[in-house]
This record gives C-alpha cells, structure tokens and sequence, in this order.
C-alpha cells in the first residue's frame, strides 16, 4: 500500500508558479489540481500492481493516467495535458510515461531531515527555484 506524502515534506514553489496556480481565468482549480498530485505522492519507496505488472515507485513519485486524473477531477483531458505540460515546463514535475502507465515525479518535494532549522532558505537539491526567496517587506 502506498503511503503519501504528510507534514515531513517541504515544497518551494516560486512567485510565477503561484500566479499560474492561482489564476481564476480558468474554470480549473490548479492549486487544488496540483495539491492532490502532492498528496498522491508516495513517501516511502512502494510497488503498485497494474495489470500483473509491479511498477516501483520512489518517494515524490505517482503513477496517475490521464484518464483517472479527468475522472478524479472532473476536467476534460486535454485541460489536463495542458496542466501536466505546464508544470513539466517549469521543472516542478518530470513525467515517465510507457502503455501501461505514466509516472510522474514531483521534482520540488525534499523530505525534512533531522538537520537544525535556520531563518535563512537554503538551497537543498530537488528543490525548484532558481532564485533566493525575497524578504517580505514590514511596516
């Protein structure tokens, strides 16, 4: 059984990111869209079964077809393909796809380590984000 990804995982998404997942031009909702694929990440290396055939699965990895991803969202595939194509244009997913199934790896997903916190980002490896996150200014 597939365990997901809980509160011991951290994602940097950059400003752009933000204003294309919350972009209310579309009747999609992307955050939501793209919150369930977070969730859908498995934590832990697993095996599903599809088909008699074992697929392996890493931590940040789901496997989803278009088709359950239209019926879980209730989005036309197309509108999906677009999403999917988006989000692996920007680096924050990288897709794997064969007939009998399609990975996708979410590529902005680092699990939290036993490491001290700081109050200074650093930049850990699979993280997506190209730049220092600038300071939010106070009054």
């Amino acid at each position: 059984m597939k365990k997901n990804i809980v509160n011991d995982t951290s994602i940097t998404l950059d400003m752009d990111l933000l204003a294309y997942l919350s972009d209310t031009t579309t009747m999609c909702n992307r955050i939501y869209a793209f919150h369930d694929l977070l969730q859908l990440a498995v934590k832990e290396p697993s095996v599903i079964t599809k088909r008699g055939i074992d697929i392996h699965l890493e931590p940040g990895q789901l496997e989803a077809s278009i088709l359950m991803l239209s019926n879980k969202w209730k989005w036309h595939r197309k509108t999906i393909t677009s999403f999917l194509d988006e989000l692996e244009k920007r680096g924050y997913i990288k897709r794997i796809s064969n007939r009998l199934s399609t990975i996708i790896e979410i590529t902005c997903l680092s699990q939290h380590t036993t490491e001290p916190k700081t109050d200074y980002p650093s930049k850990k490896s699979g993280q997506c984000t190209s730049e220092t996150a600038a300071p939010c200014p106070t009054d």
